[in-house]
């Protein structure tokens, strides 16, 4: 029999499903936290960073009516923007685009992956296979080989590596030829209920690297891992991953993972894995996680809630969808939409820039008068966002 509070890990193990040792009683070795993933610029990757939590910390303030037009160009999907760069999918391909004036500085239809995200000399995407490409041509560099025949996660770039999820296991590779550093086949949980022997689990979520270790989970439970090794950091047994291809958000203060229904999201201690407690959440909206409040949309409203699992902050009622908002520094800024009837809600189509504290709305933008839609990213003092397939870069522009 185990005793309580201990699993056995992916690879045979005894291991805590806290921070300490329970078998030696000593502190489990951490990666320093303070390894931050994103050296490069405001959204190296499609949701903002590495921790895929869409939240700039020091973000810039928009004046709505100083938003002009600076370039649109055709994409279909999430961006990554650094060093004056975008990087975006199209119908076609991929384009690495001038951010200065939308200009394509190169242009690829080799590649049939989406989600971009930059580090180093290479691009990274991701489809049934992640593919690099380099940089400064768009010229792959390498395929992974993992021929996956159900299902491939979204990725993470990190460390020097990308992390990955492919048919139940979690694989990280090396950043410069796809070669595999290490595997986890799943982790074994005691299950809450039942049978009181270890089962297996595979990976079901996505990755998310923050605070020196790489987030994935199952349905077990969510687990941290030593970004290098492979070294299982903590777990925290949390039986609610139920659907496959749920993601993970993290910052340094908290770890959003989506759950099975709306009210199986879950928010965890980022430094031990612990429960804090729900995050509702109405997939497949998209939320945001910062340092103190995190979106989601619950179906029924669109609301801003406490990383500490307090419960709700603020929030604007009615059935509104909405979509990749951002946390910029003390402000929310998100595209509206109503989810019933338009002339019942309020905001819909609207881009609107809320205080992140309080809720107070401090302007809104309408796609009456303006290209405004769901936004893509937030670099350089630029908003680029979704208006009817094409990414518009929305600044302000010197005379």
């Amino acid at each position: 029999m185990l005793a309580a509070g201990a699993a056995i890990s992916a690879g045979g193990m005894l291991a805590s499903s806290g921070a300490a040792d329970s078998a030696a009683g000593e502190e489990t070795e951490r990666p320093d936290p303070d390894l931050d993933p994103d050296r490069e610029a405001d959204w190296p990757s499609y949701r903002g960073g590495a921790g895929h939590a869409r939240y700039l910390e020091d973000g810039p303030e928009f004046d709505p009516g100083s938003l002009e037009t600076a370039w649109a160009a055709d994409h279909d999907g999430s961006v990554a923007v650094a060093d004056g760069v975008v990087y975006a999918t199209t119908e076609d391909g991929v384009v690495a685009l001038d951010a200065a004036d939308g200009e394509p500085v190169w242009e690829t239809d080799a590649v049939a992956a989406s989600d971009p995200a930059v580090a180093g000399d290479g691009v990274y995407l991701c489809g049934e296979e992640v593919v690099a490409l380099d940089r400064s041509d768009g010229n792959v560099r390498w395929e992974s080989s993992l021929e996956p025949t159900e299902w491939t996660s979204s990725h993470t770039v990190a460390h020097d590596g990308v992390y990955v999820v492919a048919d139940g296991s979690l694989y990280a590779l090396d950043i410069e030829d796809g070669s595999v550093r290490w595997r986890r086949d799943g982790a074994a949980f005691v299950p809450s209920f039942g049978a009181n022997r270890p089962k297996d689990y595979a990976f079901t979520t996505g990755t998310a690297a923050a605070n020196g270790v790489v987030y994935a989970g199952t349905r077990g439970g969510l687990l941290a891992f030593d970004p290098e090794t492979g070294d299982e950091v903590w777990r925290e047994q949390r039986q609610y991953m139920g659907r496959r291809d749920n993601e993970i958000f993290a910052t340094s203060e908290a770890v959003l993972v989506e759950g099975y229904t709306t009210v199986d999201c879950g928010i965890h201690d980022p430094e031990t894995g612990e429960y804090r407690g729900p995050a509702p959440m109405e997939s497949p909206a998209e939320p945001a996680v910062g340092t103190d409040v995190h979106l989601a949309d619950s179906g029924q409203a669109f609301a801003a809630g406490s990383i500490d699992g307090g419960g709700e902050r603020w929030q604007v009622s009615g059935r509104l969808t909405y979509g990749q908002g951002v946390i910029c520094g003390d402000t929310v800024y998100v595209y509206l939409r109503s989810n019933g009837d338009p002339n019942e809600v309020p905001h819909h189509k609207e881009l609107v820039a809320f205080d992140k504290h309080d809720g107070t709305e401090n302007w809104t933008l309408s796609r009456n008068t303006a290209p405004v839609g769901e936004i893509r990213a937030i670099s350089d003092e630029t908003m680029y966002v979704d208006y009817e397939g094409q990414l518009v870069a929305l600044r302000e522009l010197e005379d």
